[in-house]
């Protein structure tokens, strides 16, 4: 499975994406969702091992979303489930409001490639069964037994990421 879990920086759009709370850097967008759109992003504040900066994901909401009083509630709620590690869901670390009121999240990067773009690599035949079956199995497995406290989240090939051919939404 190819994936470099390292955003390109592409000089023409990189000045053109914003920094958030003057800590992470938003490098290419990855995908768009239904509720927003998903970034890999280098947090400026934290360094990896090797002294360079760390990768991180980072998400915006759409903005009719950000500006609805009632789904940040909802999201007030929801957040805790996330703001700890569970295998198998994504883990947020930072999250907030820009002052021109974007609201994003900040996840750790786990590496991986996203369902839709392993979807766009198939050929006509489509995906292996094998692999079809594993995957759909990944994805009931981790609805049955790693969800948080209640039910949250959405399905679609651009919130599932894959790591190692295991699924994380």
């Amino acid at each position: 499975m190819p994936f470099s879990n390292q955003p390109s920086v592409d000089a023409n759009t990189t000045q053109s994406l914003p920094i958030l709370q003057e800590r992470y850097a938003l490098r290419r967008c990855m995908a768009e969702t239904a509720l927003g759109k998903l970034y890999w992003a280098q947090d400026l504040k934290q360094q990896q091992s090797n002294g360079e900066q760390a990768n991180v994901l980072a998400f915006t909401l759409l903005p009719a979303l950000a500006q609805d009083p009632v789904f940040e509630q909802v999201l007030g709620h929801v957040l805790p489930a996330y703001q700890k590690p569970t295998l198998g869901m994504p883990h947020i670390t930072d999250d907030g409001k820009s002052a021109d009121g974007t609201r994003w999240l900040v996840m750790r990067n786990n590496g991986g490639m996203l369902l839709s773009e392993r979807l766009t690599e198939l050929d006509d035949r489509g995906m292996p069964l094998p692999e079809a079956l594993e995957l759909l199995d990944g994805i009931s497995h981790l609805f049955a037994n790693q969800r948080p406290d209640g039910v949250f989240g959405y399905l679609e090939p651009n919130a599932i990421l894959l790591n190692d051919k295991s699924p994380a939404y």
